[in-house]
This record gives C-alpha cells, sequence and structure tokens, in this order.
C-alpha cells in the first residue's frame, strides 16, 4: 500500500516539459518536439511556427555572447570558424586563421547590427554595414535583407542577413 501512495505521488507531480526555449538539430528522420517546426536543420524554440521570426539556433535576444559550436564565447573571448576545425572560443588578443567574430547578433551590440567586413573580421558596425550577421531575423536591421540564413557548407555558427535563404 504504501509503494502504492508514492507511486500516485510520484505521477501526480509530473508535468510535461517545456521545450519552448530549447533548440535541436532535425531532419526527415528527426522530428522537432510538439509545436515547433523544423527551420534550416533545427528545431524553432520559440514555437511560432515562423521561419522568419527565428531561425530555430541556440542564441537568443536574451543571450549576450556569440554562440562558437556547441559553447557561448563570453567577455574577453571571441569565436574562431576555419574550414578545417570545428568553431572555438579564443582569447581575443589570439590570433585566429579564419573568422574571428566578437559578435553574432544585435544582442551582442546593444542594438547595433552585427557586420563581417571585408577581411576576417566580425564585429559591433552601423546601419550602413552590408553583411550582417545574425542569429534570428530580428537582428537584421536593413529591409533589403530582412532574413536570417545559416551558409550551407560552413562551419559558421551564425547566419547572414539575405533578402532569401539559399
Amino acid at each position: 500500500m504504501r509503494y502504492a501512495l508514492l507511486a500516485v505521488f510520484v505521477v501526480g507531480c509530473y508535468s510535461a516539459p517545456d521545450y519552448g526555449g530549447t533548440h535541436f538539430k532535425c531532419d526527415a528522420e528527426h522530428s522537432c518536439p510538439d509545436n515547433q517546426p523544423c527551420v534550416n536543420g533545427y528545431c524553432n524554440g520559440s514555437g511560432g511556427g515562423n521561419p522568419d521570426s527565428n531561425m530555430g539556433q541556440p542564441d537568443t535576444a536574451q543571450s549576450v555572447g556569440v554562440m562558437c559550436g556547441v559553447a557561448t564565447c563570453g567577455s574577453g573571448m571571441k569565436c574562431c570558424s576555419d574550414l578545417v576545425s570545428a568553431p572555438t572560443c579564443i582569447p581575443l588578443a589570439q590570433a585566429c586563421a579564419g573568422l574571428a567574430a566578437t559578435c553574432d547578433g544585435t544582442e551582442d551590440c546593444n542594438g547595433s547590427p552585427c557586420c563581417a567586413d571585408n577581411s576576417s573580421t566580425i564585429a559591433c558596425g552601423t546601419l550602413s554595414c552590408q553583411n550582417q550577421i545574425c542569429r534570428e531575423s530580428t537582428d537584421c536591421k536593413n529591409a533589403a535583407a530582412p532574413l536570417c540564413c545559416m551558409t550551407p557548407g560552413t562551419t559558421e555558427p551564425w547566419g547572414h542577413c539575405l533578402n532569401a535563404c539559399p
């Protein structure tokens, strides 16, 4: 009888997990949690179903820091993404043999765009930036390029603001 009461108590305390703020990879064989569409290979954790509102990556407007593979680079660090290795957080002063990013969206730039210049640097910029970097479409401040799109075939853990995704 004691075990039956314990089982009733344990079952009564269970509530379904909230996957609203989480993000998972998805494909034809791996589906997303309920109410999360698969967008650009990732489950959209906003639950809104609009692929233009969030590209389904694990960085949000509240998440300051550069997403870098499975890590988030914090203060004093940058993400180094090259063609050979997985993206890695390295100290700001350390050289990077690929793209070096100190931002990946407006949340890292006090609302200003995150920009890729013509060299190998991604940093906070101005509204006139032509190559804006993003984690979600709200990072795209140029009306001619309102969509946040991942670049297929690269190790870049961020997207680029474009008028249409590839």
